[in-house]
């Protein structure tokens, strides 16, 4: 549609423009300062990318825009291609990308993004959503199914932030319970979160919760994340096939820290949590294990199993802190406030 060099510093603008092309428009030779200003209502049909940024001619590979090259602007859909890694600039953007992903995906965000996206799986692959800690206000729902095996999701230095949990799925920024109505999309197999903030302000403050899985098919891996505010970093219910992996994580102001659900395996490491209730929760209806290491809580509850029934094991290694007015470790028959029973 439109083609322009950008071999010298110079800018296009772009207003009220309706393009239909297989590459609406394409700036090539990218050498120079180049900017592109959109203004106004712009459409670009086209049957992929809207706008790219090429080394040489249009058929050359596209490539990953840096200063030198900048998009400004508009209500369009904006893709920059280059080094198989996508970038996105709003929710709808993000959208269109993960529904086109067909096999290992590398999304990365270029603004911050106000908006709700569902994330599919794809077998035996990895779909990576970098968010270069720009600001994310909204969910994400993984569309999981547990014939998905080996799919990986992973979640990267995004900096999520509302101050409105009821903009949230479920109050959960990362959320997988059921699609549509459909329950056979809500075991997600394997899902790494790691490099990013949880903030909850205002209204949202102690009902905003990081992530929740109803359940899991694979293993849930939390590294070098903090959050501040939340209800809980994570929630989980029936993840008993699940191993989880918690490290370098601190919770500050929250309403509780982590609950395990019925994780099988469970290693929190490194990890400082400050909250009003309990630190970690877990299940003890299995003969399941949690282990603790350099860990550091100040709670009223700092490790709770309740339910007990089963052989539950609580290991503790190397340096550990529970700070609390009563009891560090408590085990109960029903919920936190049942009675609570001597363990085995």
């Amino acid at each position: 549609g439109l083609r322009a060099d950008a071999s010298v510093a110079t800018t296009l603008t772009l207003e009220n423009v309706n393009i239909s092309a297989d590459l609406p428009v394409v700036a090539r030779k990218c050498t120079a300062d180049y900017t592109i200003n959109i203004s106004g209502e712009n459409t670009f049909d086209a049957p992929g990318y809207q706008i790219v940024f090429t080394k040489g001619d249009d058929a050359t590979p596209f490539v990953t825009p840096t200063s030198n090259w900048k998009l400004n602007g508009g209500n369009g859909l904006r893709v920059f291609p280059g080094n198989n890694i996508l970038y996105a600039y709003d929710a709808k953007n993000l959208q269109y990308l993960l529904d086109n992903a067909t096999g290992n995906t590398e999304i990365h965000l270029a603004a911050d993004i106000v908006g709700n996206v569902i994330v599919p799986e794809i077998a035996n692959s990895t779909i990576t959503i970098n968010g270069r800690h720009y600001n994310y206000d909204g969910y994400f729902q993984i569309n999981g199914k547990t014939e998905y095996e080996g799919a990986t999701t992973v979640f990267e230095n995004i900096e999520f932030e509302t101050a409105n949990s009821a903009n949230l799925l479920e109050s959960a920024f990362i959320y997988c319970g059921t699609y549509n109505g459909d329950t056979s999309k809500r075991y997600p197999d394997n899902v790494t979160i790691k490099g990013c903030t949880f903030t909850a302000k205002d209204a949202a403050v102690h009902n905003s919760v990081g992530a929740k899985f109803w359940s899991m098919d694979g293993n849930l891996v939390i590294e070098d994340c903090a959050a501040n505010g939340l209800h809980s970093l994570v929630q989980l219910t029936s993840c008993s096939t699940a191993d989880v992996t918690i490290d370098r994580v601190g919770i500050v102001n929250g309403k509780n820290g982590i609950s395990l659900g019925d994780a099988k395996l469970s290693y929190i490491k490194n990890t400082n949590i400050a909250s009003n209730e309990y630190g970690i929760r877990a299940n003890g209806t299995g003969e399941y294990t949690l282990n603790l290491e350099n860990v550091n809580i100040k709670a009223a509850k700092p490790v709770i199993v309740r339910k007990a029934s089963k052989n539950y094991t609580v290991n503790f290694t190397g340096d550990n802190t529970l700070e609390t007015s009563g009891y560090q470790v408590i085990f109960t028959t029903g919920s936190d406030d049942a009675t609570f029973v001597a363990p085995d």
